[in-house]
């Protein structure tokens, strides 16, 4: 049984603690709060009076790992404390809100005392219908098979300290690099910011290359209703679309028919992941592939030219 400390009890934290609740090979041991009057989120577990604590439970291997469900403002100075002193470490996307705290994230954990598992949740890499649709997409013949990706991925809200930009759009940057590929060249051809109102709800409209598909996506706090697509069209027109907001069987469709695809929650998938990870890692056969870091720091240096071209 696994120990896992939480960090951050806001609406992700509390989907890790319900999706944890239903598994049996991990449990809450650990969680870091504002409030420690609220005993509602992991009874039973160790209260941390701030994230440094709970890191140093990790740190004296009383947790085999900690789960950072915090907002993207507090993620870089935990994330690094983690990689530094070779803490197995979850952390929502998106990691910090730049490329250059990726890079901060990343030369920590090169430097750090051991290298231990790092795992940035995009957690729609993990949908099984998602996965199948990078599979459709492989057997029509790959990146150079696909002639255009749509994408949409808003709602209405909700209003944070940062921009949605930062919010919404690292779903779709890192399905769009994963379909394409992580190293393809970027080009940002075009983009847009519109908001609704004086509240902050804003829309992007931006149009992109990727190799040489062209991509587009609409994200953002100000849309009407929520959306979570992806459509790829590949050879003369097949398109292929993953849809979370839809039911199943409807998650994937190829041109009009669904795609049977496994019903296996997204992060359920991130959590297995994770603690297979931490088994290699403490056998000592983890060898490290900076995978997770890399795919992010392309993720936020994209997202940042975006957002310097709407300023």
């Amino acid at each position: 049984m696994k120990r896992l400390g939480l960090v951050g009890v806001g609406a992700w934290g509390q989907r890790y603690e319900k999706t944890i609740e239903g598994r049996g090979d991990c449990r809450i041991a650990a969680v870091a709060r504002r409030s420690i009057r609220d005993e509602s989120i992991a009874p039973g577990a160790t209260v941390c009076d701030d994230w440094q604590a709970l890191v140093q439970m990790a740190v004296r291997r009383d947790l085999d790992g900690v789960i950072v469900a915090t907002t993207p403002e507090n993620q870089l100075e935990i994330a690094v404390a983690c990689a530094t002193q070779g803490v197995p470490l979850i952390v929502e996307k998106p990691l910090g809100l730049s490329q250059a705290d990726v890079e901060r994230v990343r030369s920590s954990l090169i430097d750090g005392r051991a290298r231990a598992p790092f795992l940035v949740d995009y957690v729609h890499l993990w949908s099984p219908a998602y996965r199948d649709l990078r599979r459709l997409v492989d057997e029509a013949g790959g990146p150079p098979a696909i002639v255009g990706i749509e994408m949409e991925g808003c709602n209405r809200g909700p209003l944070r300290s940062f921009s949605s930009l930062y919010d919404y759009g690292p779903h779709d940057v890192s399905m769009a690099l994963e379909l394409v590929g992580g190293d393809a060249a970027f080009r940002l051809i075009d983009a847009a910011s519109t908001r609704s109102d004086s509240a902050g709800h804003c829309l992007y409209e931006v149009q992109l290359e990727l190799g040489r598909v062209p991509v587009h996506m609409r994200v953002g706090n100000g849309a009407t209703a929520k959306s979570r697509r992806v459509a790829v069209t590949v050879g003369k027109g097949r398109q292929l679309v993953y849809d979370d907001t839809r039911q199943h069987p409807f998650k994937l469709c190829d041109g009009d028919a669904p795609v049977p695809v496994a019903p296996t929650p997204p992060l359920d998938a991130v959590l297995a992941a994770f603690l297979e990870m931490i088994d290699i890692w403490k056998r000592g056969a983890w060898v490290p592939e900076g995978r997770a870091l890399a795919l992010s720091a392309r993720v936020n240096e994209i997202l940042d030219s975006i957002a310097a071209k709407v300023r």
